[in-house]
């Protein structure tokens, strides 16, 4: 099964916010979506894991734990360890969380032959995407995140992320890998899915994780 991203749809599957709740106490709120659902995307569960897989990592930056249920449930041991290791390794003087899962504008769905799994390619950017108490408006963050430092627009590229059934039946997400080539930088975010954590989160600094909340090293 190959999908292909519309050039006026925006992928951000509001009709399915249910998934972005999660399994347990600590799972990732609900997400506001700033875009509409095309219906070719609306109840593809691959999309829909790719968006639970996002919020949950996102929120475990924003609360340090990354340890629980949902996010267990949603990404890959591997992808685990990584933001662990970008939270502890994080040197910020300033408070910061992110507003919602990384946005996204979907390029194409390619399912394993076996129907468990599959190899998602989207556009995001590269900026950073973090609300402040300085900046705590998340469409303004966005907006920033698309302008690249450099003066060139879009500030973006074209990332693989893979989709594996476990043997719970959870569809396992794997760390975004940025695709090398002039033919994969700037690509479209005009329809990227923009969505927002309903409350927003509070800005932290990152600090120690306690032990049974630190992830075991795949």
């Amino acid at each position: 099964m190959r999908l292909r991203r519309s050039a006026t749809a925006a992928v951000a599957l509001g009709a399915t916010a249910l998934l972005l709740t999660g399994c347990g106490a600590q799972a990732a709120p609900g997400v506001d979506w700033k875009t509409t659902v095309p219906q070719e995307y609306a109840h593809n569960r691959y999309v829909a894991a790719l968006i639970e897989g996002l919020s949950q990592a996102a929120h475990a930056t924003n609360v340090g734990d990354f340890t629980f249920a949902a996010l267990n449930a949603s990404i890959t041991p591997e992808y685990r360890w990584g933001i662990y290791l970008d939270y502890i390794r994080d040197r910020s003087d300033e408070a910061w969380a992110f507003p919602g899962p990384r946005p996204f504008a979907l390029i194409s769905v390619n399912e394993r032959a076996d129907g468990r799994g599959a190899t998602i390619l989207s556009c995001m950017a590269l900026g950073d995407r973090v609300i402040t108490a300085k900046n705590p408006d998340p469409m303004t963050v966005w907006e920033g995140a698309q302008i690249s430092p450099f003066g060139e627009e879009p500030n973006s590229v074209v990332y693989t992320q893979d989709l594996a059934e476990d043997d719970a039946g959870h569809l396992l997400l794997s760390e975004p890998e940025q695709l090398l080539g002039e033919s994969n930088r700037k690509c479209d975010l005009t329809d990227a899915a923009v969505g927002f954590f309903d409350p927003l989160p509070t800005p932290r600094l990152p600090g120690d994780v306690p032990p049974n909340e630190q992830p075991v090293h795949p």
